[in-house]
């Protein structure tokens, strides 16, 4: 409370930007970075003033243009082969430590440290050794019909090597550029606020209507938002990856299901994910003796 108490000024009062076009006009002061506003409302029909720190627009646009600089996922699809699984907490990336299996409870973890699992290991290092890529994309219709190959393709994910689909995803970029909205794509924009009303000369049935549905849309916009960011992160890595071979590391859940350990570009995520991961079918490996099939 008490930092909160002296931060407050400070920010209010130190904190500067540049004004838009100030790199052009090096005459324009800068201008506060921060903003205090206060806002009423209504709580069992009573006013209630509340204050709050509002960002410039300005700033929002620079975090915004940061962002993918300021939050980079630690746990990304591996450009080499996955360190092979020799103990329970040895395996998958190089430098940083994994569980072969994804829990906290003490008892898992203490019979995990004393189990004899090597069939586990030689299943996920097997797993783990196909290469993928990322694919590129023309149309619509491309965009349809790799999808629907992606998926039927899916059925081969141990017979060989992969890559993204670049048609596809080069679709998806320019559909989502262009406002999103379709086929599982976030829209890109917010939804509008209703208009404001006059609180003093509006019935107590209008204002439970405009409130009902400034809650609707507002929930709907963090919604909408949590998708977008979601969307961003798996774009930027199927850019970053579009034309490399790549691999993913795996490790179990608590149900010893296997599943990849990078969250945002991988063939078990969503059908935009999985449809800009093309399988290329190519001879079968053989399985470790110690993997009955």
């Amino acid at each position: 409370m008490f930092a909160a108490l002296l931060l407050t000024p400070l920010s209010l009062n130190i904190c500067v930007c540049s004004q838009p076009g100030a790199k052009a006009l090096p005459s324009k002061k800068p201008i506060p970075a921060f903003e205090h506003q206060i806002h009423t409302q209504f709580r069992r029909g009573k006013p209630l003033r509340l204050g709050k720190i509002v960002a410039h627009p300005v700033v929002l646009d620079t975090i915004a243009l940061a962002a993918e600089a300021l939050a980079q996922p630690v746990h990304k699809p591996m450009l080499i082969e996955p360190r092979k699984w020799t103990k329970w907490n040895e395996g998958a990336y190089l430098l940083h430590s994994q569980s072969i299996l994804r829990t906290r409870h003490p008892v898992q973890r203490s019979v995990l440290r004393h189990a004899s699992i090597q069939p586990v290991f030689d299943a996920l290092n097997y797993v783990s050794s196909v290469p993928w890529k990322v694919w590129h994309f023309a149309c619509f219709l491309t965009f349809l019909t790799r999808i629907i190959c992606a998926l039927s393709e899916l059925t081969a994910l141990f017979n060989g090597s992969s890559q993204i689909n670049r048609r596809v995803l080069d679709v998806m970029h320019y559909h989502y550029e262009s406002g999103g909205g379709f086929c599982e794509l976030p829209n890109r924009y917010d939804e509008p606020l209703p208009a404001p009303i006059n609180f003093k000369t509006s019935t107590p049935e209008q204002i439970a209507k405009y409130t009902s549905e400034l809650s609707r849309i507002k929930l709907l916009n963090r919604n909408m938002y949590s998708l977008r960011c979601d969307w961003t992160y798996r774009l930027e890595q199927a850019k970053e990856f579009s034309m490399k071979r790549f691999w993913f590391p795996l490790n179990l859940d608590w149900r010893g299901r296997a599943y990849p350990i990078p969250p945002h570009l991988n063939h078990l995520g969503s059908d935009l994910c999985r449809g800009i991961i093309r399988v290329r079918i190519e001879p079968r490996l053989p399985f470790p003796s110690s993997i009955s099939v």
